[in-house]
């Protein structure tokens, strides 16, 4: 008998024990994942479909320093990717020469400075957070990789240059207001993700929403920086389906972040403030020539 109290006692502390992780797993600010988050994108920095999202980056203020910086050895830079950012001193690109053949420059190159404008696209390494309360999505960029692409001899050419891994976070100059750009739902290389519950921060906004915590706005707000709120019949209807988190995950394209980016050109340290998220979804053309996707609603931090 006294076996068996002994058995329903531990069992009982078991359940609390499991109970109390639970809850302090759901009480946590993180709802993307219970603990983190490790991100890795492109960015598309010359948005030729929608160029007024990009349009704002100060190219001269950021790449060109930036790049006259790792050329002469003011700040480090690798030839390693995100797998072993963390133990990277021995992979260090040394000297400009090697950097620059590292950058695929051709023999008409020689002696040239690098073509900034060639360089379309930022491959981000981050960490991303989501404050519950705040509603306010944080990204901590661990480092960053600029990517050439250019064309010649009827051929494309495609080149991660280098690898810049701050050791230092400086919030240096705004070389980027309102810059916007779109970071797939289902994740496909070469953008992959570590512990993203996609489907856990879908619900948490939905519900959010239908429950009145959250507010949803218009997307009109790309065309005239309105704030238009949503009812939640208003969202329903312009969705064109219920509420539910699970058939809205199911058509999903992409996340559309608003940022504000910041440069360091001494420690090469990159920081966005993220502004305004929205999720965009894929929907059957109405007639040719129309898009494919529909911005849903925007989600911005609270005040």
């Amino acid at each position: 008998m006294r076996k068996i109290i002994v058995l329903i006692f531990i069992s009982h502390l078991f359940l609390y024990s499991c109970k109390n992780d639970a809850q302090k797993l759901n009480n946590q600010d993180n709802v993307l994942l219970a603990k983190d988050v490790s991100v890795t994108s492109p960015v598309i920095i010359d948005n030729e479909n929608n160029p007024d999202w990009t349009n704002s980056l100060n190219r001269d203020a950021f790449l060109n320093r930036a790049f006259k910086n790792a050329l002469t050895k003011v700040v480090p830079v690798y030839k390693i990717g995100p797998l072993n950012f963390e133990n990277v001193e021995n992979l260090e690109l040394t000297p400009s020469d090697y950097i620059q053949q590292h950058m695929g420059y051709t023999d008409d190159w020689k002696g040239k400075e690098m073509p900034t404008n060639e360089i379309k696209e930022i491959v981000f390494y981050e960490k991303w957070f989501f404050d519950k309360e705040k509603l306010k999505l944080s990204k901590d960029v661990i480092g960053w990789c600029p990517v050439r692409l250019w064309k010649g001899n009827g051929k494309e050419g495609k080149k991660l240059i280098f690898y810049a891994y701050p050791k230092v976070k400086v919030k240096g100059i705004k070389i980027a207001e309102n810059i916007k750009y779109e970071v797939p739902w289902t994740f496909e290389y070469p953008t992959t993700n570590v512990g993203f519950d996609k489907s856990n921060f879908l619900t948490y906004i939905i519900d959010g929403i239908k429950s009145g915590k959250f507010i949803a706005y218009d997307p009109i707000y790309l065309v005239d920086k309105s704030k238009r709120k949503f009812s939640v019949e208003d969202l329903t209807k312009y969705i064109g389906q219920n509420l539910n988190p699970g058939l809205i995950d199911f058509y999903l394209k992409s996340i559309l972040f608003e940022e504000d980016w910041y440069f360091d050109e001494k420690t090469l340290s990159i920081q966005k403030d993220v502004k305004s998220i929205a999720f965009v979804q894929y929907q059957e053309p109405k007639k040719p020539g129309d898009s494919d996707t529909k911005i849903l609603f925007f989600i911005f931090p609270k005040e």
